[in-house]
């Protein structure tokens, strides 16, 4: 794993653009993916930050057989992901882009349809295959089919030099800090920090300024109010599902 880890960093790299870190107050958005955009006429706000920054969340894998939904009755969250789309959506979600986290199994979004020519790239490492899909991309390398609860594209135009690698820093002090979980949890049932999360805590480091929207989930009382800003699932679809 330390092998294919030093491949994938000799390239890609590890800086931000000039026009980034020379500013003397970075102002930062992060952009999550709650019902509230909908409707909500926040595109032109969220393009005036310095720094936008959107991820794909990480929902658990599939459900297992006994979790699966009666005859009839289709299962409409259990393989579903999560890609923050922005083509379409730009009046409430803005158009600007200034990085992306996504890991493998959410990497099913055109990297140059939904981003800017100048998107970074952040792959937030969850295992050591997550390294082992990424360099096989970027090398154009045998893919990897294996380790993944659902299966990653196996073809990604990415641009090498757009592409970062998340320091496990940020995931230690989000999990040890903010959720304080034990840094040793027993295998089948480890913890992680959501995506969301681990954006804003890259955010605080980052950022002198920060500001979230499209965070939260409806009230619990509103079955009918949907979850997402760009889909019509709602509380109700979850509760059948």
């Amino acid at each position: 794993a330390e092998d294919v880890l030093l491949r994938l960093l000799s390239i890609t790299h590890y800086s931000v653009p000039e026009s980034i870190q020379s500013l003397k107050c970075r102002r930062c958005a992060v952009v999550g993916n709650g019902h509230r955009l909908r409707n909500s006429s926040m595109g032109d706000t969220i393009n005036t930050y310095d720094v936008v920054i959107r991820y794909s969340p990480r929902p658990g894998p599939p459900l297992p057989p006994q979790c699966h939904p009666q005859p009839g009755l289709t299962p409409v969250l259990s393989q579903r992901l999560n890609n923050a789309p922005v083509h379409g959506y730009e009046q409430d979600v803005g158009s600007k882009t200034t990085m992306r986290l996504f890991y493998p199994e959410s990497a099913h979004f055109d990297p140059r349809t939904e981003n800017n020519p100048d998107t970074l790239l952040v792959l937030v490492p969850f295992k050591p295959m997550d390294f082992q899909w990424m360099e096989a991309i970027l090398n154009d390398k045998k893919r990897v089919r294996k380790g993944f609860w659902k299966q990653p594209p196996l073809i990604w135009d990415a641009n090498p030099e757009q592409v970062r690698i998340l320091n496990p820093y940020y995931m230690e002090v989000t999990a040890a800090k903010l959720l304080n979980l034990p840094m040793k949890q027993p295998r089948k049932v480890k913890q992680k920090p959501t995506t969301g999360l681990l954006a804003i805590t890259l955010a605080l480091h980052f950022c002198d300024l920060v500001h979230i929207a499209g965070f939260g989930y409806p009230d619990s009382a509103n079955k009918k109010q949907t979850i997402h800003y760009y889909e019509q699932i709602t509380l109700k679809s979850m509760a059948v599902s």
